[in-house]
């Protein structure tokens, strides 16, 4: 059972009034500087005795507290000041801490009935932070995801699917193999424990690339292209070349003769 008092809204006195427990046992989850009340199932007109103990780890009596002297409450000294008596019922423990957590037993000793005992298992847990996530490898092969949170008491990692929570996978590593689509998908880290949840930003290791397969369709044609611009190119580029060569060859080979019909840088036969 949890129960969190405001403070600021408790008017605190040495005296318990009536709150019930739902069963002889139970546990409760709170974080570290939180206000815990143990219940009291008596009414301020009984007479009854109450006793707070911790069981374990150690063996501590805290409180004791009598209806016959209700403003003089026995208090074991390195609790004076974080624990009081609630006028509405409770004994009230204020800013645990994670040395609190423990198993402890309220006890209330009453002279018209026998005496109730209820054990409270409190668990104190420091809020987790949110998951700092690491990448190695690339996408040509495996991919692994590393996730860890730097706070957080009995913190649990796992990962699981964003635009599919339901699907998870155990553990703080996330290995992508290539080749099965995994490393396209968008993932999230989830680090959390029972009184905090806090998720990473969403992971996706290898984008895809909507556009790849059709440049890899386009790109032979380009390179069919590009090679017959160059063919063309060189064919004009070796016609001309071919015939200011034999121009010059014709017009060394006539001498002094410049009335020599050269057509096409060839000589007429017989010239």
């Amino acid at each position: 059972m949890r129960e969190m008092v405001p403070t600021a809204s408790v008017l605190l006195l040495p005296l318990c009034a009536v709150l019930t427990l739902p069963s002889p046992s139970a546990i409760a989850n709170v974080f570290i500087g939180a206000d815990f009340c143990f219940p009291v199932n008596r009414t301020i007109e009984q007479q009854h005795e109450v006793v707070l103990e911790m069981k374990s780890p150690i063996n501590l009596k805290i409180m004791v507290w009598d209806s016959k002297q209700p403003y003089r409450p026995d208090i074991h000294p390195s609790y004076r000041g974080r624990v009081l008596c609630l006028k509405r019922g409770g004994v009230l423990v204020s800013n645990v801490s994670l040395d609190d957590s423990g198993i402890y037993e309220i006890i209330i000793r009453d002279f018209l009935r026998s005496n109730e005992s209820h054990l409270v298992d409190l668990r104190v847990f420091d809020p987790v932070s949110q998951p700092m996530v690491k990448m190695a490898g690339d996408c040509s092969a495996n991919v692994s995801l590393s996730c860890s949170a730097s706070k957080g008491t009995n913190a649990t990692i796992y990962w699981r699917k964003r635009l599919e929570p339901n699907i998870t996978y155990n553990g703080s590593v996330l290995l992508l193999n290539r080749g099965r689509g995994g490393q396209a998908a968008e993932y999230e880290c989830v680090a959390e424990n029972p009184i905090s949840q806090e998720i990473s930003r969403p992971q996706q290791p290898c984008q895809e690339n909507p556009d790849r397969d059709r440049i890899w369709l386009i790109l032979p044609v380009i390179v069919v292209a590009v090679l017959v611009i160059i063919c063309c190119c060189y064919q004009k580029w070796w016609k001309t070349t071919l015939r200011t060569t034999w121009s010059s060859i014709a017009a060394f080979t006539q001498g002094s003769d410049p009335d020599s019909p050269v057509k096409d840088g060839i000589l007429p036969s017989g010239a």
